[in-house]
């Protein structure tokens, strides 16, 4: 979205430098059926082995993002980019010195180390995705309490994820990475707490996903669930309108869940942690309800509260979609982003 909105500039002229794979990913597709004289996609082998995906080990990140700048790091000398737009700070490394670079923030590390402390010197400036996410980054690393670190919350199009009317015959709805830090297996404790015959989906795929699968028949609970991996953009849309309640018990690390936003655009009820950076969307009792992180009893209680409280449900869901039209939308945030951008390379 940010690429394709960037384009709609005049004076923007973007190259999107990724890795090379075997296979193209239907959201790699979409990206290259994007065809403007002012954007050129290059590619580069990056990393080789096909069983290298884990994303509970940021180590293999780290990895991948060295072998990737090794490759890159020529291309950028010779091309002499205006700006480099990074989304990993390990990718930060191989900027060359007098190139301007914008890494952008998008969850929080666990812990500080010595390649984070690195990369955090490149950088001309930070763009966080929330509030949460710079606070913590600068508790990790303090030196960026010196940086530029603009905070600019992410988009939804509003157009894509709206309310379409359905009758809403999902009780639950949980989309993301089945991963630990997801709070998935919260969610699955509470569907047990509430021991109510309830319709929940699971749209996601991950290292977890197996034993997430173990946990469901132990539990006694897959007669309540069913667990898609491969969905579009269109199927995914209409899910959200089919569903009372879209639930989001992450953790840690998270910035702002795009899913949770895409969520809301639809009008649909919202159970989010209060954690990371969903209380900057969510506002109790307004646009959502907040549980406690890692508490599946807090958790099942929110859930029973709005499955018997249909009027809550609706004032919920309505007023998340006002949000997501007043301050999330993609015009607002695309500017705010280009304005940023320009004033980084004009002074930064």
């Amino acid at each position: 979205d940010q690429i394709k909105n960037l384009l709609n500039y005049p004076d923007v002229e973007l190259t999107l430098i990724t890795t090379r794979t075997k296979f193209k990913s239907p959201f790699f597709k979409k990206i290259e059926k994007l065809k403007k004289r002012n954007f050129k996609i290059v590619t580069f082998n990056g990393f080789k082995k096909s069983n290298q995906y884990d994303s509970n080990n940021p180590l293999k990140w780290h990895l991948e993002s060295l072998i990737f700048g090794l490759e890159t790091y020529q291309f950028y000398k010779k091309n002499k980019f205006d700006l480099v737009i990074t989304h990993f700070a390990t990718d930060s490394l191989f900027i060359p010195k007098k190139q301007k670079n914008i890494l952008h923030l998008h969850g929080t590390p666990l812990n500080s180390s010595e390649i984070g402390t690195l990369s955090i010197e490149k950088p001309s400036a930070f763009i966080s995705v929330s509030k949460n996410v710079k606070e913590n980054w600068i508790k990790l690393y303090p030196k960026l309490n010196k940086k530029l670190i603009k905070v600019v919350y992410p988009n939804i199009d509003e157009k894509k994820f709206r309310s379409m009317n359905l009758k809403r015959d999902i009780d639950l709805l949980f989309v993301g990475r089945f991963i630990l830090i997801k709070g998935i297996y919260d969610l699955l404790k509470a569907i047990r707490l509430l021991k109510k015959n309830i319709k929940v989906v699971l749209i996601g795929d991950g290292p977890e996903k197996e034993n997430i699968k173990k946990i469901i028949k132990k539990f006694k609970i897959s007669d309540k669930i069913k667990i898609f991996s491969k969905i579009s953009d269109k199927e995914l849309s209409i899910m959200y309108n089919r569903t009372k309640i879209a639930v989001f018990p992450s953790y840690a690390k998270e910035g702002m869940v795009l899913t949770m936003l895409e969520a809301a655009s639809s009008e649909t009820a919202i159970i989010a942690s209060n954690a990371c950076g969903m209380p900057e969307f969510v506002k109790h009792y307004k646009t959502g309800l907040l549980v406690k992180p890692q508490n599946p009893l807090d958790l099942s209680n929110k859930i029973n509260i709005l499955l018997t409280n249909e009027k809550l449900r609706k004032k919920l869901g309505f007023n998340a979609r006002k949000e997501i039209l007043k301050e999330w939308n993609a015009k607002k945030r695309i500017n705010e982003l280009y304005k940023f951008y320009k004033e980084v390379h004009k002074n930064g």
